[in-house]
C-alpha cells in the first residue's frame, strides 16, 4: 500500500466511489467528502497529499445567489453593489423557459450517447427555474454515471455502453439541489488555512464555464480539470492525475 493520501470533494457519490476505486486499485489510500464542510474536517483530520475537488458542490455561490434575487426582485440589492463605477452595465437574463430549456438539453445532450426512449421533453419540465449552466452540469453528471456503470460492469465481466438513461438524469437533478458548501468556497478557505494550504489542490469538475476557472485560479488551485464525457476519456485523466501528482511531483513537507 503506498503512503499517499488523496481526499476527493464531490457531492456525486457514484464519481466519488468510481475514483476512490481506481485510486486505491493503484494502492492509494483515499478518503472521500460529499459536501464542503466535511472536506475542511477531513483536510484537518488526515492531511491529504492531494485534493481532488469538485466546483459544483451543490451550494450557493455569491453570483448565484445574485442572479437568484434578481430574478425575484431587483429591489433587494444593495445600492451599494450596483452603483456607478462597479459594473459597467447591468443586463439582467431571465432563466430559460421550457422551449429554451429543451433546446439547451438538446445541445447538451446531442454529441452524447442515450437510450432512445430518453424523454428531453419531460425533462425540460421537470428543471423550471434552473439555469443554462445547471442544465449543462446535469448533463454532465448523468454521462459521467454512465460511465461508472461500465467500470462496474468491466469488473463483472459484462460488456456496456455508457448510454445516459433517465435514472440518471434524475440522479443528477437531485444532485445539483441539495445544500452545502461550493467548492469555491472550500478552496479559498483551503488557501488561507496555514496548516492545510500547501496541499496541491486540483478541480476536478464538470463546469467549463470561463468565470469559475478565473475565480478557481485566483484562490490558488493548483490545477483545473473539466470531467471528460467519454469513458476512454475519464480512465486517461485519472491515471494521468495519479501518475503526475503522485508518482512525479515532488509535494510539500508534511510539517
Amino acid at each position: 500500500m503506498n503512503s499517499s493520501k488523496i481526499l476527493i470533494v464531490d457531492n456525486d457519490v457514484n464519481i466519488s466511489n468510481t475514483l476512490t476505486q481506481m485510486i486505491e486499485r493503484e494502492g492509494f489510500k483515499s478518503y472521500v467528502a460529499v459536501d464542503g464542510t466535511n472536506a475542511l474536517k477531513l483536510l484537518h483530520t488526515e492531511c491529504p497529499d492531494v485534493l481532488l475537488l469538485d466546483l459544483d458542490l451543490s451550494g450557493i455561490n455569491a453570483m448565484n445567489l445574485l442572479a437568484q434575487i434578481k430574478s425575484i426582485d431587483s429591489d433587494l440589492i444593495d445600492d451599494a453593489i450596483l452603483r456607478p463605477g462597479r459594473f459597467d452595465e447591468i443586463i439582467e437574463v431571465p432563466l430559460p423557459d421550457e422551449q429554451d430549456r429543451l433546446e439547451i438539453l438538446n445541445i447538451y445532450l446531442k454529441d452524447r450517447p442515450k437510450v432512445a426512449h430518453l424523454n428531453i421533453n419531460d425533462l425540460a419540465n421537470k428543471t423550471k427555474n434552473l439555469s443554462g449552466a445547471e442544465l449543462e452540469s446535469i448533463c454532465q453528471k448523468a454521462s459521467l454515471l454512465a460511465i461508472r456503470r461500465v467500470i462496474i460492469g468491466q469488473q463483472t465481466n459484462m460488456n456496456l455502453t455508457p448510454c445516459i438513461t433517465m435514472e440518471d438524469i434524475d440522479k443528477a437533478l437531485k444532485a445539483i439541489k441539495l445544500p452545502g458548501i461550493s467548492g469555491h468556497d472550500v478552496l479559498k478557505k483551503i488557501k488561507s488555512t496555514d496548516i492545510v494550504r500547501r496541499i496541491p489542490v486540483i478541480m476536478l469538475t464538470s463546469s467549463a464555464q470561463e468565470g469559475d476557472r478565473i475565480l478557481a485560479y485566483d484562490y490558488g488551485v493548483n490545477s483545473y480539470i473539466v470531467k471528460p464525457l467519454t469513458f476512454e476519456s475519464f480512465l486517461t485523466v485519472c491515471q494521468t492525475l495519479k501518475e503526475y501528482w503522485i508518482s512525479i511531483n515532488v509535494g510539500p513537507p508534511k510539517n
